[in-house]
């Protein structure tokens, strides 16, 4: 077998099904981990294309998704720590409560990103707030298998390509699975981001420990976050001041795969599919809060079954998919492949991390944006809510 598929995602599922293990994940020039087959074990046996959710999207979708709720939670701690209405923590914890696993993205010691496995409340925390980098998915679905086989109830999170590949390398549906997709704007690399840390280390002058793209400090919104590994000093930023935010916010940094991706609508491959409940203010105004609100599509019989039991910890409404994602652009179609998404990743191998972080991927301050970084994050929100109101006041 020569080649698996044209635009590989990165899910490991082939790796897993193949019978003689011949299938590794080896690290491209944009630093991103792709299917390599040894031509010299293959046995042709094909498992590894049947297997691909790249080849069999229709395979991968449920039908439309049966309701859509606005909804935060009633759980203050979990909500703060959370990217906007903390549906996924909250969920997740009484999850575990109950004696099942949450499985999602986390930081390793080394601010690597990789899918891991969690089976105590207090370390819930790890899989809490948005990554924007490519989670390493490793040997996960395996023991995801290994759990499942044994009776035990697992909650899988992650990007809808990850769990369209767990679903295809499981090859069937467990009633102890639940699995959770987000809103997904694209994934930049492992090695981009690795160098990103290491240049905003230099530049901050300390030893980054942890890096929170949706720190809450001053409400829901876009603040970027840096804490160091010793110390008790925070480094707040507003998301659109900084070169890698910024470009992963207007499409440089994804994968070649997410500008065609499979998943934008509201066919989705998850039980569930959760994110910010971006234009809340104007689509359910009394659901607003500046502590953050989620949307959540309830895509399967299964997920609306599974949600009664969690009902009584938000504060929830029922909503549409049109509502929801009138200002969630990525419920709609893929993210458009910006300006300088090659030339990023092209003098990334070329170019010091300073000129690459502060030269090529710089930021264009424009006055309005200039304007908007002076004004505080508090602010901008009441700012945002009053904008809305008086435009409905007015028609």
């Amino acid at each position: 077998m020569e080649k698996i598929t044209d635009l590989c995602t990165g899910c490991t599922a082939c790796v897993h099904v193949c019978p003689v293990k011949c299938i590794t994940m080896v690290e491209d020039a944009e630093g991103y981990l792709n299917a390599k087959i040894d031509q010299t074990k293959c046995i042709d046996c094909g498992s590894c294309v049947r297997t691909c959710p790249q080849n069999h999207k229709d395979k991968c979708i449920n039908g439309a998704t049966k309701r859509v709720l606005v909804l935060r939670s009633k759980d203050d701690k979990l909500l703060k720590k959370s990217a906007s209405g903390g549906v996924f923590a909250t969920i997740a914890k009484k999850f575990i409560q109950q004696g099942g696993v949450a499985v999602g993205a986390a930081y390793d010691d080394d601010l690597v990103v990789r899918h891991t496995i969690v089976n105590k409340v207090e370390d819930l925390w790890k899989l809490q707030n948005s990554k924007y980098v490519q989670s390493i998915i490793g040997d996960c679905f395996p023991k995801i298998k290994d759990l499942l086989k044994s009776g035990s109830k697992v909650l899988f999170s992650g990007t809808p390509c990850q769990v369209a590949g767990l679903r295809r390398y499981l090859k069937r549906d467990y009633d102890n699975l639940i699995t959770a997709d987000i809103i997904c704007h694209g994934v930049p690399s492992p090695k981009l981001f690795k160098e990103y840390v290491h240049w905003k280390s230099e530049k901050l002058n300390m030893e980054i420990g942890s890096v929170n793209f949706r720190d809450k400090a001053d409400g829901w919104g876009l603040t970027l976050a840096f804490r160091p590994k010793s110390g008790n000093k925070v480094v707040d930023v507003i998301g659109p001041t900084d070169p890698y935010y910024e470009n992963f916010l207007q499409g440089n940094l994804h994968r070649p795969c997410c500008y065609d991706c499979h998943y934008t609508s509201q066919y989705r491959p998850a039980d569930i599919t959760m994110g910010d409940y971006w234009g809340v203010e104007r689509e359910h105004p009394g659901k607003y809060s500046y502590k953050g609100v989620s949307m959540l599509m309830l895509n399967t019989d299964h997920a609306v079954e599974f949600f009664k039991d969690y009902e009584d910890d938000f504060y929830w409404d029922e909503s549409t998919f049109e509502k929801a994602s009138r200002d969630n652009g990525n419920l709609r179609h893929p993210s458009t492949p910006g300006p300088l998404r090659n030339v990023i990743y092209k003098k990334m191998n070329e170019v010091s991390e300073k000129e690459l972080f502060e030269s090529v991927m710089a930021i264009d301050a424009t006055l309005k944006n200039r304007i908007k970084i002076m004004i505080p994050s508090k602010l901008r929100l009441v700012i945002k809510v009053l904008k809305t109101w008086v435009g409905r006041v007015i028609k």
